[in-house]
């Protein structure tokens, strides 16, 4: 049995939710469909049953003493004269409330590069 990911748990969840359709036929569409979506992934009723069984598995983040807010502060006081597209995302990163992703992570990581490099800095782990 194959567990689902979130996207496909999102879609299922939006199929069984027309399962409470006061209309027959949207109903018997929706029961239907989720059928598909179980034989398509080799999956049946029974594996849903089971799956609902089990707690549901929460990854914490890693906690970490570095953060994005700081280290974009930190670039945008280096004195440095970044680009116009840096400078729009290092002010986004300021006062972005959501973690960012592993992408803008890694833009920022290499913007502190600039500014250890800027500073004569050794490498370091910010």
């Amino acid at each position: 049995m194959s567990a689902l990911d979130s996207r496909e748990v999102d879609r299922f969840g939006k199929i069984l939710g027309l399962l409470g359709s006061n209309h027959d036929g949207e109903r018997a569409a929706a029961a239907l469909k989720a059928t598909e979506f179980l034989t398509e992934r080799k999956l049946g009723w029974y594996d849903v049953a089971e799956m609902l069984k089990r707690p549901p598995v929460v990854i914490q983040p890693v906690a970490s003493s570095r953060s994005h807010h700081m280290d974009a502060r930190r670039c945008l006081q280096s004195g440095i004269a970044w680009k116009a597209h840096e400078l729009k995302f290092l002010q986004q990163m300021a006062v972005q409330l959501q973690r960012p992703s592993d992408k803008q992570r890694d833009w920022l990581d290499g913007l502190l590069d600039r500014v250890a490099k800027t500073r004569g800095e050794a490498d370091c782990d910010y």
